[in-house]
């Protein structure tokens, strides 16, 4: 018999403990094989403006975390957001229009082995700056919960799903 997947366990469910556990008010999740990817953003309002506006193109958390993959030839990395240093103005304008969404003081876990890839970046308002800290502090359950998003991706990425309509 194949393993059950608990069908209320999302993306939805793991960032709601994150944010009361930790004050997170901010999740991303990209998992990615070979050429399938899912991604999950807790707001998909910054999500569509960081795509379709091609921020993305000048995002230093990605130039920063990509360099310390490529330079390293590290197989995972940890991206503190508060350390990275804007190295052009459009990396500037990225930073400001993040903050005004209010996704501040986050932290980036990165993963790449062969073809699998996984990233999840957290993040919380203006007022929590020790907000990286104490995830860095609490490792072991911040990688829990990468294994949890990383069983839903794994489900969702085996086409294996069946919408349930009713319960009763």
């Amino acid at each position: 018999m194949a393993s059950i997947i608990n069908i209320a366990e999302t993306f939805e469910q793991i960032f709601a403990e994150l944010e009361y556990e930790f004050g997170c008010s901010y999740m991303f999740y990209l998992y990615e094989y070979g050429d399938r990817k899912i991604t999950h953003s807790s707001n998909p309002n910054w999500y569509d403006v960081y795509v379709k506006d091609k921020l993305i193109d000048h995002c230093p958390l990605l130039r920063a975390g990509h360099d310390r993959f490529e330079r390293n030839h590290e197989k995972s990395v940890i991206v503190r957001w508060n350390d990275i240093y804007c190295t052009s103005k459009e990396e500037t304008n990225v930073v400001g229009i993040r903050n005004e969404f209010k996704i501040c003081h986050g932290i980036s876990f990165g993963r790449s082995c062969g073809n699998f890839k996984e990233y999840l970046g957290l993040a919380t308002d203006s007022t929590n700056a020790s907000f990286p800290s104490l995830l860095i502090m609490n490792k072991t359950i911040i990688d829990s919960y990468l294994q949890r998003l990383r069983s839903i991706a794994n489900f969702q990425r085996s086409d294996n799903i069946i919408p349930i309509t009713n319960l009763n």
